[in-house]
């Protein structure tokens, strides 16, 4: 059997809420006219702008301000305390996505900000992921796996690989190896698929190699040519979520169009 570690270096480190007023959004420092001090405006209701929007716009526009804060960009200083109330705020207004962050929150994405509950980081994420979000699919897996339940998380990984997300794909096939009640040919055939994907990652890493060979030995001539079809015909599926979430700036841009910003 192969532990857990080689996985952790074969993914690089990749894989990876108390309340606040509107008041305290004035006590951030922002770049005067920048994008953020703009979003914040509109947001925090200071603007006539936020009327042109409609409440699902709005609930995203949120969710925006609070990535400006997340990630210290267009003007706003990093301030995670500040990101945190407006993904309440958005999430409160149904976004999935700042469900998502929440989620990320409370998993301990910034320690001490707020209290980390992995139970209310499942909830969270599982908002986003039964919304369609490839990153929240794959994180709710990974949080089912911790507690055990490796169907459900075999599921979850599926559904994000499905998308095309590499790192689920690699999750997928080194749990179902692990599990001896685990489909053997669900692992290879996603095993061969991120083969595909990142060549030249794949083959710098001979426990990969090694967990392929493995797979591909426990199954039948039969299970080898399902295996093959299934890759030829395989493309990835992104939702609509993973799609909007890869726009970010895009988005924001046009949710500014929309408040009469440029």
């Amino acid at each position: 059997m192969m532990s857990s570690q080689p996985l952790s270096v074969f993914l690089g480190g990749a894989l990876l809420a108390s309340c606040f007023s509107i008041a305290s959004v004035h006590a951030t420092e922002l770049v005067a006219d920048s994008m953020a001090s703009k979003v914040v405006m509109i947001t925090a209701g200071e603007s006539d702008a936020a009327t042109r929007l409609s409440s699902a716009q709005l609930a995203e526009l949120q969710y925006h301000a609070g990535m400006l804060f997340n990630n210290g960009i267009a003007g706003a200083t990093k301030d995670p305390a500040q990101a945190l109330f407006w993904f309440q705020k958005s999430a409160a207004g149904g976004h999935p996505l700042a469900a998502y962050k929440l989620g990320c929150y409370y998993a301990g994405q910034f320690p001490g900000v707020i209290v980390t509950d992995d139970t209310q980081a499942l909830h969270f994420k599982g908002i986003a992921a039964e919304a369609g979000y490839s990153l929240a699919q794959h994180d709710v897996a990974l949080l089912y796996q911790k507690q055990g339940d490796w169907k459900r998380a075999l599921s979850w990984y599926q559904k994000a690989a499905d998308q095309g997300l590499f790192s689920a794909m690699i999750r997928l096939a080194w749990l179902a190896r692990l599990q001896p009640e685990a489909d053997k040919q669900l692992a290879y055939q996603y095993l061969l698929i991120a083969q595909n994907l990142q060549p030249e990652q794949t083959k710098a890493k001979p426990e990969f190699l090694q967990v392929l060979d493995d797979l591909q030995a426990r199954l039948s001539d039969p299970q080898k040519a399902a295996v093959d079809q299934f890759v030829r015909q395989w493309r990835a599926a992104p939702e609509a979520l993973s799609l909007e979430a890869a726009q970010g700036v895009q988005r924001l841009s046009a949710l500014m169009r929309s408040a009469g910003q440029s």
